[in-house]
């Protein structure tokens, strides 16, 4: 085997296992990007290419977010949490910059190679998926002691896996569609919708709505609609802390949503809870990892119909409130410089490529803002590895890859 194969060998593993393994363990995306990366390095090292890994913008601004999130230590509630999150998404941070900085330099041929793999790796996610929500989760109950039979059937452990084949399925179906497999690209978007609302997962089934929109909007506005997406994303990080307190108060939505599930209006509770405490530290922030420790958080809300929940369970379950909780108006500004960096890289792509691209991006913004902790250490790598596996699946009309970051 030629050195020169094993970075689209590896690539082509990885793009694989993402999702499948997402069903079972997605913690373990941390484990499969950090091998990865260590590989890569390695390689990139012996072929004297290390300079190439760090010479781009997106780790121009990982790097600006942790010499601020380094900073915001200093202010946290708890230094020592703080401190621990900052190593580890120090290191997840480099992993991912060492993986795209790999990716750049495949060719065009390379990146067809390693899209089949990541195609393969969507059907066997769906595969399991199915299996799972369509036959009382057989490999479930073996791995995850759920002892099985109806009525209850714990099915939210899918939620991350769902979420995550939502944003990666139109990457993965125009790679479809450019091999002239229109049949199968079909089949495996009505496959995608098949298994993605069998599932519970709220957040994932607005995230495969969304990108699916996205995709098809993308397409007709062309690269001009790459701009108005960057001036909406970054108008609406810039107004996020106002939102909760003006437009959608939980107040309001239980007033004029009354039908509207516990868990949601708990959600819009907890950010109309973020936003108070964003307006009192907005510049510098509570702290890195602060949101756990904010005053008040673990309080039982009261004098609502949402019981015996708390403010703040752990985190905001919404990432740019999160940021802008605990890092201040410079964090957001570097977040939203990171989605802009991302998104403008896509105006070279092919017309195709970008709107399954900017699908995927979207996709997983809307999901940034519903659910998950955005420092879990397994959450970003699985935004890290989707990043790579969406830049992968690109043709080489127009060079897509390498002006992607």
């Amino acid at each position: 085997m030629s050195v020169s194969a094993l970075p689209v060998k590896t690539l082509s593993a990885l793009c694989l296992l993402i999702l499948p393994l997402s069903v079972y363990a997605p913690k373990g995306e941390v484990i499969l990007l950090g091998l990865a990366s260590v590989i890569l390095l390695v390689l990139t090292a012996r072929d004297r290419k290390l300079t190439g890994l760090f010479r781009s913008p997106l780790a121009i601004v990982l790097v600006l977010a942790l010499f601020w999130s380094a900073a915001s230590t200093l202010w946290a509630i708890v230094m020592r949490d703080a401190l621990d999150t900052w190593t580890s998404i120090t290191l997840l941070f480099a992993a991912i910059v060492v993986s795209v900085g790999a990716a750049r330099q495949l060719n065009g041929e390379e990146r067809q190679t390693v899209g089949k793999w990541a195609v393969w790796g969507l059907w066997a996610a769906l595969a399991l998926l199915a299996m799972e929500l369509f036959l009382d989760m057989p490999l479930a109950r073996i791995f995850r002691g759920y002892p099985g039979g109806l009525p209850y059937r714990p099915q939210t452990i899918f939620n991350a896996s769902l979420g995550m084949v939502a944003i990666m399925l139109w990457p993965s179906v125009v790679w479809l569609w450019q091999q002239q497999n229109k049949i199968t690209a079909g089949l495996t978007v009505l496959a995608a919708f098949i298994v993605i609302f069998q599932g519970e997962g709220d957040s994932a089934k607005l995230a495969l709505a969304v990108t699916t929109a996205m995709f098809v909007l993308a397409q007709v506005a062309g690269k001009n609609g790459i701009t108005v997406l960057a001036a909406l994303i970054a108008i609406g990080v810039l107004i996020a802390p106002v939102l909760p307190l003006k437009v959608i108060s939980q107040a309001q939505i239980e007033t004029n949503f009354p039908s509207l599930k516990h868990s949601a209006l708990h959600r819009i509770k907890i950010w109309e809870f973020t936003a108070t405490n964003i307006a009192d530290k907005p510049f510098t922030g509570w702290g890195l990892d602060s949101s756990r420790n904010i005053p008040g958080g673990n309080n039982t809300i009261k004098g609502s119909k949402i019981l015996a929940e708390t403010y703040m369970p752990l985190h905001p379950h919404n990432g740019v409130l999160q940021v802008w909780l605990e890092l201040g108006a410079p964090g957001a500004a570097i977040f939203a410089a990171l989605v802009l960096v991302c998104l403008f890289g896509l105006r070279d792509f092919a017309r195709f490529n970008r709107a399954a691209a900017t699908a995927a991006l979207v996709g997983a913004l809307t999901i940034v803002c519903l659910s998950f902790g955005i420092w879990q250490n397994w959450w970003i790598a699985v935004l890290g590895l989707m990043g790579l596996s969406t830049m992968l699946q690109t043709d080489d009309q127009e060079d897509d890859a390498k002006t992607m970051t």
